[in-house]
């Protein structure tokens, strides 16, 4: 019998030398598992669908990736993926996605297995003016009827984490959007210019970010969701509300189709021009189940809280306005 054994070693990206590679992409097709990537301007779209890889930056200051005019910037399309200390521009040529997760399938034949259990770390992102910065976007369901029924299946994408990292972005949509996950995490990160947002997600962690000074809301949370927490973060300075729950518009909700059990807990909230916190439901798809507790605001806008068609439970509110 005869055994091979293939031996990976590192990939080296850097521009100028000749015993590297001279861009990632070429690095990811290499066979090598872990790329390290030197100081230089990477102006190049990353495709990745490889398993297990890890591409890691030297410097994020000094690692740049450009993303191309009317292109995504890194486009990832497997499982287990790490990236850290880099900085993905999507600013430069107002491209499109600084980094999208997808399955990369057709609208409609969708693959929830792939794109799940990967991390962006400690990373500068960079978003266009009219598109998101970081997209998790899901599987590739048809919008409405079957969109309902993987959810209510709980078939989605798994486990991808983003934490410690920046987001910049103008966007008057979303900065970070997390769409149909299961047991994500958004953490420790800091947005500036506009908001955070999660789209019909299930036990999913919201956890310690600061979002600033963002055109629209601090964190929207659309319905259904469920198992949702969002906790310990500070939302300052937004032009609409510092947190929206609110009915998902686009899949055509069955009647009692909604949020519950998700957990608003000891967020501070300062100078929203609107409600603090809202939480919209309508006749039809009441929301209901959540938990309000030890959330403080400061210079509210007209309310503290605002609740529609919403019932749940809440304590606890320190409340100071200026």
């Amino acid at each position: 019998m005869i055994l091979l054994y293939r031996i990976c070693t590192d990939a080296n990206v850097e521009p100028g030398n000749n015993s590297a590679y001279q861009t990632i992409q070429s690095a990811v097709y290499s066979g090598n598992l872990i790329i390290n990537v030197f100081p230089g301007i990477y102006n190049e779209q990353i495709v990745i669908d490889v398993n297990n890889l890890k591409i890691i930056g030297t410097n994020q200051q000094n690692v740049v990736i450009i993303s191309p005019k009317g292109q995504n910037g890194i486009i990832i399309r497997a499982n287990n993926v790490f990236i850290s200390n880099i900085t993905i521009d999507s600013q430069t040529n107002n491209a499109d996605v600084a980094i999208v997760i997808q399955d990369g399938m057709q609208p409609g034949n969708p693959n929830f297995n792939i794109g799940c259990n990967n991390t962006i770390v400690n990373c500068l992102i960079k978003g266009s003016s009219n598109r998101f910065a970081i997209y998790v976007a899901g599987a590739s369901y048809s919008a409405g009827s079957q969109t309902i029924q993987y959810y209510n299946n709980q078939q989605l994408q798994q486990n991808n984490t983003i934490i410690q990292n920046t987001l910049i972005s103008n966007c008057d949509c979303d900065g970070f959007s997390f769409s149909l996950q299961k047991n994500g995490t958004f953490a420790h990160n800091i947005i500036i210019g506009s908001r955070l947002a999660v789209y019909m997600c299930i036990d999913s962690l919201i956890f310690n970010n600061t979002i600033q000074n963002s055109i629209n809301n601090g964190i929207f949370l659309s319905t259904p969701s469920e198992n949702c927490k969002l906790i310990n973060n500070t939302i300052l300075n937004c032009k609409q509300q510092g947190i929206i729950v609110q009915n998902e518009l686009e899949h055509n909700l069955i009647n009692g189709i909604n949020g519950k059990k998700f957990v608003i807990q000891n967020n501070s909230i300062q100078n929203s021009q609107e409600s603090c916190i809202s939480i919209c439901g309508d006749v039809n798809n009441p929301i209901y189940g959540f938990l309000l507790q030890n959330n403080s605001f400061q210079q509210c806008g007209d309310h503290g809280i605002y609740l529609q068609y919403s019932y749940g439970r809440w304590n606890c509110f320190f409340l100071f306005t200026m």
